[in-house]
């Protein structure tokens, strides 16, 4: 098979900031929350403000029951998910088809709503291609309108140059369907886009170059899914095998790390979500293998200096690879819009250093 000159690329990995900011912007999960309102005074009925004949004063969103004060369980906005999608017009063992299988059966596993096959955004995503073989760049995400096969500045912009009337987001990678969706998973702002609770839509196209296949996934947005609001999610996702021993690289690098730093001071990352919508807040987040406590370090949309961190998401990332074949627990609490969660959970990794996980077990 003839190949075609790559693009120019500064890792393995490219994250999209504009595809990122536009997706977490659009759409939307619901956020549950109940406050209360009201006043009471001495010898009279009491609200949330205040409590009658008993002289204690409660806090919104605290009110009284039964002389204590008491926060009520918050409202739920249940779930609006796509639990199917039609069948693809991907060929029959094709890159195409591969990524978009391996894509919507992680989403299942960790509870998100499917991706439906868009034409629209698979015509989108080979423009693109085509572009970023004829005109390399260090940036492959943005089109100069100056270059020929120009189809928009942004991935939002060359989707509606086809005729898509939402928003969408774009991630690039290396590498066949399966290891592509799997590389992918195993980075943070990358990871992040492919589990966006939000989008619906997905294109797809695979070009061959002399390096190895590229593929650029769009993911859209018009109507938008959600998950309840109370929902809570991770990934790895509990008793997940098979986990990579260190991070893919991306770019831009979550953490500063050149690409040579990725494998010697990086595990693979674990991510812990709640609704899309609502804010997450973390009390402690950490790793153990057996008795012992792992170096790591957790990156939020507080401390995310490149800005790609939705406020519901939350990545841990070991200062040191995973060990092969072993188990490895995490351990999650802190608050969703002010109220408390937590969650313990296992997984095994396997020998690979950044390819594996992903849905196969």
């Amino acid at each position: 098979m003839k190949t075609t000159k790559a693009f120019s690329l500064k890792a393995a990995y490219l994250s999209m900031a504009v595809a990122t900011l536009a997706l977490s912007a659009c759409g939307g999960g619901g956020s549950g929350s109940a406050t209360g309102s009201g006043s009471g005074n001495n010898g009279g009925n009491g609200g949330s403000g205040g409590s009658g004949g008993t002289g204690v004063t409660c806090t919104a969103p605290q009110v009284l029951v039964n002389g204590v004060c008491t926060t009520p369980a918050p409202s739920v906005t249940p779930a609006n998910l796509q639990t199917s999608v039609p069948a693809p017009t991907y060929a029959a063992s094709s890159d195409e088809l591969a990524a978009f299988n391996e894509i919507n059966a992680i989403r299942k596993l960790i509870g998100l709503g499917l991706l439906a096959q868009n034409a629209l955004l698979d015509k989108s995503a080979n423009n693109h291609m085509k572009y970023g073989v004829a005109n390399p760049t260090s940036n492959p995400h943005f089109e100069d309108p100056l270059k020929a096969g120009f189809t928009g500045v942004s991935p939002t912009d060359r989707a509606a140059f086809v005729g898509y009337t939402g928003n969408a987001g774009e991630v690039l990678s290396f590498g066949n369907g399966l290891d592509a969706v799997k590389g992918l998973v195993n980075t943070i702002y990358h990871r992040d886009n492919l589990l966006n609770q939000t989008t619906e839509h997905v294109g797809i196209s695979f070009i061959p170059t002399d390096i190895a296949p590229v593929v650029d996934i769009e993911l859209g947005i018009i109507k938008g899914q959600r998950n309840a609001s109370d929902f809570l999610t991770t990934y790895p996702f509990d008793g997940q095998k098979n986990l990579p021993l260190q991070m893919a690289p991306e770019w831009p690098s979550p953490f500063g790390l050149v690409n040579t730093e990725y494998a010697t001071k990086t595990s693979s990352p674990v991510a812990f979500y709640s609704a899309s919508g609502t804010s997450l807040a973390v009390s402690s987040f950490t790793v153990s293998q057996g008795a012992n406590l792992l170096t790591g370090r957790v990156l939020t949309s507080a401390n995310d200096t490149n800005g790609l961190i939705a406020k519901n998401a939350a990545s841990w990332l070991g200062s040191a690879p995973f060990q092969p074949n072993t188990v490895y627990t995490a351990s999650f609490t802190g608050t969703v819009n002010g109220v408390a969660v937590s969650k313990t959970w296992t997984f095994t990794t396997g020998t690979s250093a950044q390819l594996g996980g992903g849905s196969a077990q």
